[in-house]
Parts: C-alpha cells; sequence; structure tokens
C-alpha cells in the first residue's frame, strides 16, 4: 500500500517527503527501489508466527490463554528517503 500511496501521491503532484511523509510495513524488494525510497518497518515474520502458534496451543490446552500476556516482538525501522523532518519541531514560536 505504500508503493501505491507513493505514486498516487507524485501523480497529483504532491511533494514526498516535502508535503508528506510515507512510512510502510514488510521491507519490501521493490521498496527501495521506488522513488523516493521508501522507508518500511521490517517485521520477523518467523517471531510473529511463533508467537501465534504459542497463544493458540495455549488456548487449546487450557481452553483459554492462561494469562493475558503481551507478546513483544521488537521490529527494525528501515529509514529510507520517503521520510521527512517534523515540521512543527523546526516552527519557530513566538512568545507571548
Amino acid at each position: 500500500m505504500g508503493i501505491a500511496l507513493l505514486q498516487l501521491l507524485k501523480e497529483r503532484g504532491k511533494s514526498v517527503p516535502g508535503e508528506y511523509s510515507v512510512v510502510s510495513m514488510d521491507n519490501l524488494e521493490e521498496s527501495s527501489h521506488t522513488d523516493p525510497p521508501l522507508t518500511t518497518l521490517q517485521l520477523p515474520f518467523y517471531s510473529c508466527g511463533r508467537a501465534a502458534v504459542d497463544m493458540l496451543l495455549d488456548i487449546r490446552r487450557f481452553g483459554s490463554s492462561p494469562n493475558q500476556r503481551i507478546t513483544r516482538i521488537p521490529a527494525s525501522l528501515i529509514v529510507r528517503d520517503s521520510v521527512g523532518p517534523n515540521p512543527e519541531k523546526n516552527r519557530k514560536v513566538e512568545p507571548f
């Protein structure tokens, strides 16, 4: 979807990363070849699948998940050229 959004914004004459920043997920091979290259979140799919299977096995074994837990799975942000600086961060604020 991020790649399609980049194309749509370009067709409409919008500037990425000037007016918009675009971030996608999955780090597809095509992400590094778009114009501009797309910033993406790379998820460890094996770890996500393993955590899901463990939860399902708990439900099967115990009739429900024995404890409501939060499973944190680290991901990597691959920063490319489709994001720019936060315009609010650099905005000059006039004192009262």
